[in-house]
C-alpha cells in the first residue's frame, strides 16, 4: 500500500513540475516576444522620425 502512495505522489509531483515548467517557459516566451515588439516599434519610430525631419530644423537636445 505504501508503494502505491509513493508512486502516486511521484506521478502527481511530476505532473505539477511539467505544468510549472511549461507555464514558466510560456511566460518567458511571451515576455521575449513583447520585448521584441516594443524594441522594433521604438526602432521604427526613430527611423521614421529621422526620415521626416531634416537636419536643419532639429531642436538641439540637452546632453545626457
Amino acid at each position: 500500500m505504501r508503494f502505491i502512495l509513493v508512486v502516486a505522489g511521484l506521478v502527481v509531483t511530476g505532473i505539477l513540475a511539467v505544468w510549472l515548467v511549461k507555464a514558466l517557459l510560456g511566460f518567458f516566451f511571451y515576455l521575449l516576444v513583447g520585448a521584441l515588439v516594443v524594441g522594433g516599434a521604438v526602432y521604427v519610430y526613430g527611423r521614421v522620425r529621422r526620415g521626416i525631419t531634416s537636419g536643419r530644423y532639429r531642436v538641439p537636445r540637452l546632453p545626457r
